[in-house]
């Protein structure tokens, strides 16, 4: 049930780690707007998160899932939300300390009761806050199209994520890519990469302070959390 959340967690965690020009991410999350969204693909489900409430302390997170199969073609995610969220698996509802980037509270829609916050469900974030991420030299970004023969210069363009914003892609947006290793503690991330991609600041309405990619990549398999929409409910916006 909290397998998404801890992928949420994750990510706010890592946010907190950065230093961009003088700046903590976390810091940035303050410009969470009330009823901005983002839609991610993990596998087979799709997760809506919504910004519901925010204070200098803590957000308000709405997170509902559906399975892929269940995802009409071309579907506002907006309208989606307004008809109440229809074939949802789950629908949570969780206040996130901007401090800690722990969990304070969670709600269950679905099941119309608390959740009980364990200790073992964050155990994870110590070491997440701890982390210490580097920029990815754009010599080891990944490139588009096959590598060039042995001793020819690389020419090729660098990879990046696709922003789209209420539905419609945001052409020419430049992402900055991170990385970090996972200490060897045992668990399950121990010494694997962790790759995030942000994008820049360019003046346009989206949620720009939330990773668009998440990768972790492992000695045998990669793990990909990426975010296929991203908008807001908020007329205004």
């Amino acid at each position: 049930m909290f397998f998404f959340l801890r992928c949420l967690l994750l990510l706010i965690a890592c946010l907190s780690t950065f230093d961009i020009e003088g700046l903590l991410l976390r810091d940035k999350l303050s410009q969470a707007e009330i009823g901005d969204f983002v839609v991610t693909a993990q596998g087979k489900s799709y997760t809506l998160l919504q910004i519901c409430n925010r204070d200098t302390k803590s957000l308000t997170i709405e997170e509902i899932s559906i399975p892929a199969n269940k995802v009409p073609q071309n579907m506002s995610w907006s309208q989606w939300l307004k008809q109440g969220a229809p074939s949802h698996t789950s629908w949570l509802r969780y206040v996130v300390n901007l401090s800690t980037g722990s969990i304070d509270k969670s709600f269950s829609k679905s099941k119309q009761g608390w959740l009980e916050v364990t200790q073992k469900n964050e155990t994870f974030l110590p070491t997440l806050m701890s982390l210490q991420f580097s920029a990815i030299p754009i010599s080891e970004r990944r490139k588009i199209g096959p590598a060039p023969e042995r001793g020819s210069p690389d020419r090729r363009r660098i990879w990046q994520p696709k922003m789209v914003f209420n539905g419609h892609v945001i052409p020419n947006i430049e992402f900055e890519g991170w990385q970090a290793l996972w200490p060897q503690d045992g668990g399950e991330l121990a010494g694997k990469v962790i790759e995030i991609y942000l994008p820049k600041e360019n003046g346009c309405r989206y949620p720009s302070y939330f990773p668009y990619w998440l990768q972790v990549c492992g000695s045998v398999a990669k793990a990909t959390l990426r975010i296929i929409d991203s908008g807001t409910t908020n007329p205004s916006g």
